[in-house]
Order: C-alpha cells, then structure tokens, then sequence
C-alpha cells in the first residue's frame, strides 16, 4: 500500500462524489484524473477525463429505463473505463464505488484498468447509505491520503450544519413525496428518507438504509403527500423540467402539493442523488423550503418550480395578474396567491433575490425567460438586467464588450452590452433580444440587457476590468462610454 506521508498522492477519481470529497478536505491539488461525470468544483474541469459512457444522449426517463433494462439482460456494461489513458498517469489511489452499477463504472472495469501496474493504486470504494456514512468515508478519504486532520476540519463543520437544521424542527411533521425517477416511478432511498426526516418530513414511502425501489403511480397518488421533490438521479435542472412536462397532464398533476405549489424539480445530478458534503447543502434547502423560508441556500439551489401550466406559464389576459403582483411587490411579500387556483405564485423580489432564471418560464420572472430553452420566452426586459449563464448569478466583472452583431468577438468571461429599444431589439444592429439571449447561451457569455432610455445608469451593474468595444480597447468608463454610445446610435 503507498505511504501517504512518504510519497504525494496522485489521485484518479472515478467517481463525482468521491471527487467532491476530495476536494472538500483539501486535496483537489491531489487530484490527476477525473470521470466524465465529474463536474463539481468547477476548478477540476481541466484534469484528465479517464471514463466514457456507453448510453446515447438525449433520452427521456423512460427511454433510459428502457436502455438500463436492456444492458442488464445482455450483460452490457453503462460505462467503460479508458484504461490505457488511466495507466498513463501513474496514480496511487483510485476512487471508485460499488453501490450502484447504473451511476458509474464498475469495480470489474476499474481492477481489469489498473491490472499490471507496478506499483498498483489503492483502490478505495465508497457506499454509503447514510449521511453519517458519507461522513465517515471522507475521514476514512482523509486518512488514506494525509490529510485526516483536515478531513476531520470538514466533517465537524458539516455535522454541526445538520445539527443546526435539526434545532428548528417544531409541531407536525408533513409528508414527502421524493421521486428519485418517474417514468417508472422510484421513490428515494439510502440517505434520502433520512434527510427528509432531519429536515423536519416523512419520506411517505422510501425506506430508511434501504436502496431506491420501483412503486406504482397509484401508491403516490393514494399518499397524497404535502410536498413532492422530484430530483431523478443523473439528470440536470433542465433535463428534469422536461421530464416534469412530459407528465404534467397526466397521473402527477392529479397530486394536491403540484396544484397547490408545494412541488420542486432539482437537478439531481448535483444535489440529493450525490453522496458527498453538498447533502447538507441539500438538507439545509430542504428544511428551508417546506417551512416557505427564503434564505441563502434556497435563493442559491438549483431548483424550479413545478411547470404546471398554471403555476408557471404566463397567460394571455395578465392585468388582473399584474395588479396582484405589483400589490404584493409593493408590500415586499415574495409570493401571492392565484385567485382562480389557490397556487403560490413567485413574484419578481423572490426570483430577483435568487439572482438568476431558473429557466422555467415562471410568470413574473424579471430576467426575460433568460435561461428558457424549451419553449418561446414570453416575459420582456423592462430595465437594466445582468445575466447569468444557467444556474449562476451573473458577476458583472469581465471585460464589457458592447453588442455590434453575432459576429461580435467575446473574451473569456466577457460581458456583453446590449443596448436595446421599444421593437425589444439591439439598436445597434436591429438582432431581437431573444436571439441575443440564445447566442448568449451558446457562447457562455453574461448579458447586460439596458433599455435604451436607462444606458446612462446601467453601468452601475458592472465593475468591469477593462473596456472594450469592438475588439478597441478603452481608456477608461468615460472612453468606453462615448464609444458605446456611438456604436448603438445614441
């Protein structure tokens, strides 16, 4: 076995929640290779990507199911190890699991990749099925790699985060409805129920310690739980809206916590079906969430409202809906109540204190349908706004460059200036807004969306580190200003 204290560690994770670990107690730089799955911290993005998937892109729950199903029964493997890519960079320790054969490679793949090699890498597998378990494995992580004091640093702080949590519990538990998957139906397990309860719910259904398991429709809607998470294991925020509209109109719209907006899509690829430190992260939000608290961690979590059509869309009669809202807005409340159909709708302090489109479509979203892929944008930009790409609130500190056109050249963590006027298109060039907002996206660009009556004070947005317009750079806000202003004919 490779003496830690001897010799640095070289460390492959095959595995994001290992690698959340890992980076968690202080050995990121540790780290040398990683899954292709790894995605968190955004810092190990740039190591060495040493597994691949054997699943086509693209597909629904229910098409996944189909192919897990399939893969199973003719003894096909989800995933593959790159084995001559992995021997290449000599590592002491890999990270791996055996706890779910779906979620990453397997054990077999990962000894056939190390076989031969002289020294051979510690293997180290993580199953948990506990937060205390999770817990443990980074100090047992720690102790493998040097670092157990640090490890142990981590995992104080987190448990005093869950005992913290655990202190506002008071009067009736309400029941939860957590759907690791929907079409088949799997309601969570292992750590899931767990969590639920900590943050103050009964999981009506899964088991406590126990695997994630398949139930019938009827078994949810017999419940008639007070609140529903749907958080399918491996998909985003987005791929989990998508599948929320698929059945929308069918058996989960008949539930009381979707028509009463008490139900939450959350990228469940990041948060809950992890198990690394970001459960507490969830947890916190959890507890928040079901007590209508608006704190730090929910305004931050990757979360959406349910897409009802009610609840989310915006119809085509909104005054009656405008008057409600901008009463409410008014009074500083974060919610107010649909008279037609009792939902909790988000007014636009709520959405402007999380700080970014969640890409939903939500009815008072004050960003524009930003970050909305799947349907036309309805909602217009009225003042000036700073845009963040996907789940991020937008920073506003790059280099701002001003629109002139698609053809625009961008820098790496440019902000882009839009000057724009009553037919909602860029005066510069006459491109509408929401084909700004698509090209945005393509190229990972923040937006500075400015109304042209409000160019002279929406530059306090940004505190750029250099001006630019064109590929010209400025001297300074007042340089960069005339320019700007001559570009977009002001």
């Amino acid at each position: 076995e490779v003496d830690a204290r001897v010799v640095q560690p070289r460390v492959v994770s095959l595995l994001p929640s290992a690698t959340e670990m890992l980076c968690a107690i202080g050995g990121e730089h540790l780290m040398v290779g990683r899954s292709h799955e790894d995605d968190f911290p955004s810092t190990i993005v740039d190591r060495p990507v040493l597994t691949a998937s054997n699943m086509p892109s693209g597909m629904t729950s229910a098409e996944i199911d189909a192919e897990v199903s399939s893969a199973g029964r003719e003894g096909r493997e989800l995933y593959r190890v790159l084995g001559p890519e992995l021997r290449r960079l000599r590592p002491t320790h890999v990270l791996t699991q055996d706890l779910c054969k779906v979620c990453s490679v397997s054990p077999t793949d990962v000894f056939a990749a190390i076989e031969g090699m002289n020294p051979e890498p510690v293997v180290l597998s993580f199953n948990p099925f506990t937060l205390d378990a999770v817990l443990e494995d980074m100090n047992r992580l720690g102790v493998a790699l040097g670092l157990a004091h640090e490890a142990a640093e981590a995992t104080n702080k987190l448990r005093d985060r869950v005992r913290q949590v655990s202190t506002v519990l008071t009067g009736t538990r309400p029941s939860v409805a957590f759907l690791e998957w929907v079409d088949p139906v799997f309601v969570g397990g292992h750590w899931t129920p767990e969590l639920v309860e900590l943050a103050g719910g009964t999981h009506i259904i899964g088991v406590k310690s126990k695997k994630s398991f398949r139930v019938a429709r009827e078994e949810i809607t017999t419940a008639d739980p007070d609140f529903v998470v749907l958080a399918p294991c491996g998909l985003t925020l987005e791929e989990t809206l998508r599948e929320a509209q698929r059945e929308r109109n069918g058996w989960l719209r008949s539930l009381r916590a979707v028509r009463e907006g008490r139900a939450a899509c959350v990228d469940g690829n990041a948060m809950f079906n992890r198990p690394g430190p970001r459960l507490v992260d969830a947890l916190s939000w959890l507890s928040s969430w079901m007590r209508g608290e608006v704190t730090e961690v929910t305004s931050s979590f990757p979360c959406a409202a349910w897409p009802s059509e009610e609840v989310v869309k915006r119809p085509r009669d909104i005054e009656d809906f405008g008057d409600l809202h901008a009463a409410a807005v008014s009074r500083g409340e974060l919610f107010y109540k649909d008279p037609e159909t009792s939902y909790q709708v988000s007014t636009e302090l709520c959405m402007l204190r999380r700080g970014w489109c969640c890409g939903s479509g939500c009815r008072h979203c004050p960003y524009g349908h930003f970050n909305l892929s799947h349907r036309p944008r309805e909602n217009k930009i009225t003042e000036s706004r700073l845009l963040g790409v996907g789940k991020t609130c937008a920073q506003g500190s790059g280099p701002l460059v001003v629109w002139t056109g698609p053809n625009v050249v961008v820098r790496p963590g440019s902000v882009v200036c839009v000057v724009f006027g009553g037919a909602y298109g860029a005066i510069s060039d006459g491109t509408p807004v929401p084909t700004v907002m698509d090209w945005a996206l393509r190229e990972k660009v923040e937006l500075l969306l400015v109304p042209r009556e409000d160019f002279p004070a929406a530059l306090r947005l940004v505190q750029p580190r250099a001006w630019i317009v064109d590929e010209t750079a400025c001297d300074g806000r007042d340089e960069w200003v005339q320019k700007a202003s001559s570009v977009c004919r002001l």
